[in-house]
């Protein structure tokens, strides 16, 4: 497996080249494939505290009732300032996105932290410790 950093700028990529980035004193390697796709997570649950696995993934939330994703405090999972969690409302339950005890949920103004409708899309983005971005088709 080569660096990407050492291929010839003509070379073509085949998907299992390294990927070094290093932010904060912290050395993150992937693969040129793993950086192109985005894991899709498919959840049925009315309830939905996000974790480390849910880093850098699609959450598909799907259930008729309203459906309720808690964003942990960083003393109980510590994210990467910078992380992002998508969310898709698939069914017709909306997504209250809420922060635990101490989490600020930043939405634009004139909007709720709720998905507006059925095949809503939200992101949340996290910009300090424990505060997270939410953009998206808010209410």
């Amino acid at each position: 497996m080569a660096k990407i950093s050492e291929l010839a700028a003509s070379a073509v990529l085949a998907g299992d080249e390294l990927v070094v980035v290093v932010q904060g004193g912290v050395t993150y390697r992937s693969t040129v494939a793993q950086v192109r796709r985005v894991p899709i997570i498919d959840s049925t649950a009315t309830s939905l505290t996000l974790a480390l696995t849910h880093a850098g993934t699609i959450v598909r939330q799907s259930n008729a009732s309203a459906i309720t994703t808690t964003v942990p405090t960083n003393a109980s999972v510590a994210f990467p300032i910078g992380t992002s969690v998508g969310l898709r409302q698939v069914a017709a339950g909306a997504i209250t996105v809420s922060g635990a005890g101490g989490v600020t949920i930043n939405v634009p103004t004139g909007h709720t932290a709720v998905s507006r409708a059925q095949g809503s899309s939200l992101a949340l983005i996290k910009v300090a410790t424990d505060t997270w971005d939410l953009t998206g088709d808010l209410a």
